[in-house]
Formats: structure tokens, sequence, C-alpha cells
């Protein structure tokens, strides 16, 4: 019974990692593409920046993911506790992240939505 929970808050750490993931990755994408729209220039080099901060942030949250997944099968068994712990520190801190970036996306998506560019 021990050994599910701690292959369950494993898991759930992993797939809230993930989802953090492509939630950040699926907001660059969006930054590019009204950067692409924008024909105000500056406005769509602040697009391009940002889209370049959220492919970063994507790919640090997912080599993090993959990180805590070696550590935790690394693990002996007498260390397991400490793997229960990062990953409800891990999953608590994803899902206060995908709450963050799901408001700012609902924003954004309201601003387009409107017809009106993200800056400008």
């Amino acid at each position: 019974m021990e050994r599910q929970r701690q292959v369950f808050f494993h898991c759930a750490a992993t797939v809230s990692g993930l989802g953090l993931s492509l939630l950040a990755l699926l907001l660059a994408l969006v930054f590019l593409v009204d950067g692409f729209a924008n024909p105000q220039r500056q406005f769509a080099l602040i697009n391009y920046v940002f889209a370049a901060l959220g492919l970063c942030f994507s790919c640090l949250i997912f080599a993090m993911s993959r990180t805590y997944d070696r550590v935790c099968r690394g693990l002996p068994m007498a260390n397991q506790g400490i793997g229960k712990r990062l990953g409800w520190y891990l999953t608590a801190l994803y899902a206060v992240l995908i709450g963050l970036l799901a408001l700012g996306a609902a924003g954004i998506g309201a601003r387009l939505l409107q017809g009106q560019h993200i800056f400008g």
C-alpha cells in the first residue's frame, strides 16, 4: 500500500509538470503568432521576447520533471519518504503555476477574442 502511494505522488508530480510545460509552450506559441500578426514592430518584439521566455520556462519545467523522475527511481527504499515529500512540493508548486498561467491565458484569450493584439 505504501509503495502505491509513493508511485501515485511520483506520477502526480510528473503529470502536473508535463501539463505545466505544455501550457507554457502553448502560451509561447500564442505570443509568437500574435507577434507575427502585430503590425507595430516594437510590440511584435515584445511578443517575441515573451515567446522565448515561455519556451525557456517550458524546457526548464520539463527538465526539472525528468530530473525528479530519475531521482525518485534512484532512491533506495530507506529514503523513499524524501521522494514522496519532494513529489508533494513539486505537485503543489506546479498546481500554483498552472493556475497562474491559466489566469494569464484567460486574460490573453479575452483580449485576442476582442480582435486586439496582446501588446499595442
